[in-house]
Parts: C-alpha cells; sequence; structure tokens
C-alpha cells in the first residue's frame, strides 16, 4: 500500500503555495507550533485540524474567529475531504488534491478533470479581480478629486465635516467612520464627527490602542482581521465592537499630528486592503490640509477683527490722551509716548486747573495691550473728574485707589505719579504711588520723589499723603515709566537709572525739547535692534520756559 498524502494548493498574498501533508493529524493555522502555518490575517492563530489516515481525510474546525467552509459550506464538525474539494479558512481558498492510492482511485479521472476545471475557474477570477482592481483604483482616484475640490471651499472647520466623512464613506462603505482633533488644552483626541450605520453614536468608542499607535507612531494604520491581529493586544473596545477590519490615518497640520480619522466595519466578508488603505491615506491628508485651510481662514478673520478693534482702540486712546499740552505761562513742558503694541497701558495728563494750578499725571497699567489701554481709559476720566471736586490731592489718589480696586480683579493695579505745580511759586504737591521716581534738576543737583505707597488699585483701604518740593527757577522735571529704564539691549542688559541721571545731570540746561530729543537717541543707541518690550513714556517740565 503506498504511504497516503494530501497537497493543499492555493495562493497567499498573491504567491502560489503548496502543503504538502502526510499521514497524521496536522493543525493548520498562523501560530508557529502549528504544523501548516498560514500567514494571513483571516486566519485564527489555531484554525483548524485535517486527519490524514487509511479510513480517510476529514478536516475539523478548531473555533476559529471566520469558520471554515467546504465546497461553500461552513463546517461544525469533522467533515471528509475529497480530491478536488475546495476549502476555506477565513478568507484563503485552498484545493484538495490526493496522490493516486487508496483515496478515490475509481474517482481519479473525473477528479482530475474537476482540478482542470477549478484552475480554469482560478485563472478566470484571477483575470477578473485584475479588472476589479483597476476599477476600484479608478473609482477612488474619482473620490479623492471629489476630496480635493473641497480645499478650493471657502468653510470654517465644522462645515467641512460632513463632506469630508460622506467622501470616506462612498470610498470604503465602513459602518463607521469617525474623526478626531486634538484638544487645544491636553492633546487628547476628540470625537467632533462621526457616521455610524445601524448603531447608536452615543456608543461611539474607538480603540485607544489603536489611536495611541498612530498619534506616536505618525503612521496610518490598517488591520484586515482586528480579532487576530496581535498589534492590538488589548485593544478590547475593537474586539468587544466585533470590528472586522479598521484603518486609522493621522491628519497633519504641516508636521503636527491634529487628528485621527478612523474607519471600521463589522462585515466579515469584507478585509481593507493596501488599495483602501493608500486611498484612505490620501483623504486623510485631504481631510488635515483642508481643516488646516479652514482653520487659518477662520485666525485671518480673527486677527483682521481684533486689528479693526485695536484701530478702533487707539483712535480712542488718542483722544483721551491730551494730543497738545496746554500753554502755561512760566512753564515748558514736553511728552512722548511709544507704545510697544498697538494700544498702550501707560498713560500721561497735563491739565489746567480752575485755581491756576497744572496737574501732572504719569502712570503705568500693570500689562500691556488691548486689556491694559481699557484700564487706562477707565482712570483718566475718573483722575480728571477727582481732581476737579477735591482739593486735597492725597485724598485725589486715595479715591482713585478704591475705584480702581472695586473695578478690577486682584492681578491689576497701576503705578501713578500726580502733582499739583504752582507756575508761580515753583510750589510742586505730588503723590507718587509706585511710580519710578521722577528725576528733579534743582540749581544743577538730581534729586528722586519716591514713592508715597504702593501702587493704586492693590488694597482697597490705602490713605496717601501728599509730599511737597519747591521747584527753583530753571528746575527740571523728569517724569518716566519703566519702559524706559528697563529697556534692554540684545543681551538682555538694562538701560538702567544710573545711565539716566548721569544724561540728565550732563544736560541740566538743556531746553524739554531738546533734553527729550538727548534721552531718546541715548536709549535708541544702547538698545540697538532688540525689540521694544513695554511702553515707554517720557514727560518734561521746566519752571520758567527754556533756557531760564
Amino acid at each position: 500500500m503506498d504511504p497516503i498524502h494530501v497537497t493543499l494548493v492555493g495562493r497567499l498574498s498573491g504567491r502560489s503555495v503548496r502543503f504538502e501533508l502526510g499521514e497524521g493529524i496536522h493543525t493548520l493555522g498562523r501560530a508557529t507550533s502549528c504544523e501548516v502555518q498560514i500567514d494571513e490575517p483571516s486566519v485564527s492563530r489555531q484554525h483548524a485540524r485535517i486527519h490524514v489516515g487509511n479510513d480517510g481525510i476529514f478536516l475539523e474546525d478548531l473555533g476559529s474567529s471566520n469558520g471554515t467552509r467546504v465546497r461553500g459550506h461552513e463546517i461544525a464538525g469533522p467533515t471528509h475531504l475529497e480530491h478536488g474539494d475546495e476549502i476555506a479558512l477565513g478568507n484563503l481558498r485552498l484545493l484538495v488534491e490526493t496522490a493516486e492510492g487508496e483515496i478515490a482511485t475509481d474517482n481519479l479521472f473525473l477528479d482530475q478533470t474537476m482540478v482542470r476545471e477549478n484552475m480554469a475557474l482560478t485563472l478566470d477570477e484571477a483575470r477578473q479581480t485584475e479588472v476589479a482592481s483597476r476599477g476600484k483604483r479608478a473609482f477612488l482616484f474619482r473620490i479623492l478629486a471629489e476630496a480635493a475640490e473641497l480645499l478650493a471651499t471657502p468653510s470654517s472647520p465644522e462645515q467641512l465635516f460632513d463632506p469630508l466623512l460622506e467622501l470616506v464613506e462612498k470610498a470604503l462603505q465602513p459602518q463607521r467612520v469617525v474623526l478626531l482633533l486634538r484638544d487645544d488644552e491636553d492633546g487628547e483626541p476628540e470625537v467632533v464627527a462621526s457616521r455610524v450605520q445601524n448603531d447608536d453614536p452615543a456608543s461611539l468608542v474607538i480603540s485607544r490602542t489603536l489611536m495611541s499607535r498612530v498619534l506616536e507612531d505618525r503612521q496610518a494604520f490598517l488591520t484586515e482581521d482586528a480579532s487576530q491581529d496581535e498589534r492590538l493586544a488589548g485593544g478590547e473596545s475593537l474586539i468587544g465592537a466585533h470590528v472586522r477590519s479598521a484603518m486609522a490615518a493621522p491628519l497633519f497640520d504641516n508636521d503636527a499630528v491634529i487628528g485621527i480619522l478612523y474607519a471600521d466595519t463589522r462585515d466579515l466578508t469584507v478585509s481593507y486592503d493596501r488599495d483602501e488603505l493608500t486611498a484612505f491615506l490620501l483623504l486623510a491628508n485631504v481631510v488635515g490640509i483642508a481643516i488646516t485651510q479652514a482653520r487659518y481662514r477662520e485666525t485671518e478673520a480673527q486677527r483682521q477683527r481684533m486689528a479693526t478693534e485695536l484701530g478702533a482702540a487707539r483712535r480712542i486712546m488718542s483722544r483721551l490722551l491730551p494730543a497738545e499740552l496746554p500753554t502755561v505761562e512760566q512753564i515748558a513742558m514736553s511728552v512722548m509716548l511709544e507704545p510697544c503694541e498697538e494700544v498702550a497701558g501707560d498713560l500721561y495728563d497735563v491739565r489746567r486747573l480752575p485755581d491756576g494750578r497744572v496737574m501732572i499725571v504719569v502712570g503705568d497699567v500693570s500689562g500691556k495691550g488691548l486689556p491694559a489701554a481699557l484700564l487706562v481709559a477707565a482712570m483718566l476720566p475718573a483722575i480728571r473728574v477727582a481732581a476737579e471736586i477735591e482739593d486735597d490731592l492725597g485724598r485725589v489718589v486715595s479715591q482713585i485707589n478704591r475705584e480702581l480696586f472695586a473695578a478690577t480683579d486682584a492681578v491689576r493695579f497701576a503705578t501713578l505719579f500726580m502733582g499739583l505745580l504752582d507756575p508761580t511759586s515753583g510750589r510742586l504737591e505730588y503723590v507718587n504711588a509706585g511710580h519710578n521716581p521722577p528725576l528733579l534738576v534743582n540749581a544743577g543737583a538730581v534729586e528722586t520723589l519716591g514713592a508715597c505707597g504702593p501702587p493704586v488699585g492693590m488694597l482697597p483701604d490705602l490713605q496717601y499723603s501728599a509730599q511737597e518740593i519747591s521747584m527753583l527757577p530753571g528746575a527740571h522735571l523728569v517724569l518716566f515709566s519703566d519702559g524706559l529704564t528697563e529697556a534692554q539691549d540684545a543681551d538682555e542688559a538694562m538701560y538702567g537709572d544710573d545711565r539716566l541721571v548721569a544724561l540728565v545731570r550732563e544736560c541740566g540746561d538743556c531746553c524739554p525739547a531738546d533734553l527729550q530729543a538727548r534721552i531718546l537717541a541715548d536709549v535708541t543707541a544702547f538698545v540697538g535692534d532688540a525689540p521694544q518690550a513695554d511702553d515707554l513714556t517720557l514727560m518734561f517740565v521746566q519752571r520758567e520756559g527754556c533756557g531760564s
């Protein structure tokens, strides 16, 4: 009696395979321990078992995920095999061939005829498959062309979600397609749009294992059989949802991953392949570009709105600050303010009061830009009203402090120098609420007018008391904000108080306009090409006019 053996013939991953089986029991599956190892995702690790013996050839399923079929029928127990039978393990189809011997020898001629017919059918199926493959690729190309049209359609990101998911549905017929974008705060992907067939969208759960792989590897992911894919070990959400095949691709904004495009199916007859993955990846690239462009358009629109609002705020601020200083006999004055942004958080004011005195104000609100400018807009009217109805300068500043504290949060405050100068006598009454000490040049000597209390707006019940000093004929008062002394060069060195004092002492006989020009030129030379980091205010007051 000749030895009994069986050959299984088929195609695996585009190549022909033959498995020679001798007498005995042979386990078929993906596991390395199987006698017939089959590297096919739809095949379970231990899928089926074949018994070859004198009593015949029998095939038995071992509880595989995708089942075992003989002649097109699912088998439930040991099933007899004959020469020419086709068996299917998942998506893999194999033809059974027996040697000339004791198995079906009386039907050998008929069996060989069946083999030839099956082989002819296999070749015909291969040609049909190639034609279908070309048609599928042409169809996917048309889908991509439709996707490209979205790039030319001005839309917000939210308006793009549905048409993008619709294209994915048209291309791949998934049962679930989901768009996730990373949260701006914690970077975690969150579902922003989805399409789910015959399911409750509220129960939509995506495998965190799969999402983590896509985000970390920054590459597309394909599983043809999720239940047998060792890369998804621990991916219970996919298995629990009975997902058959799934794809996920990262969405890029230039080099950053901004989200994930995901699609899957539970249909056991569907297994996404490389063609679908390539199309899916290209669709994901279009999605990423479209969302990035939409975000850019949205950001640009916001920027333009902000520019318009800042322009309006700048015009309002220019009207709040005095465009020209009042003309006062025996007093020469000069002032300038350079904001580091569109609007400033510095403030100044010079006003002639009904009793003939001149109110001089320089201040600096904490922070920069529009929030600081809004506080300036609130402070200036309050200062002007309080100065006209209250004679005591200390009480004026105390009232401003209370109003500012009540109107702002704990981190908002302002430094403030407020003085009342009598042009005739040279008597200067002042309160310095935490501001940079002004420099007073009297008869060649330079002294500073230090703080009388903390900045306004920090505590509710601060009481300020005014100080008094006399400006001699020809005396200069130099007032400034910290944007001057804290101006930095490219090495982050500060201009500093000492350099300013030395320059003021050197230019003691200059008129306000000349002194202002000298100081600004010196600061500019010191800073060089370094950007301006803070608002800069500079005011000069000289008694008895220029050159006195």
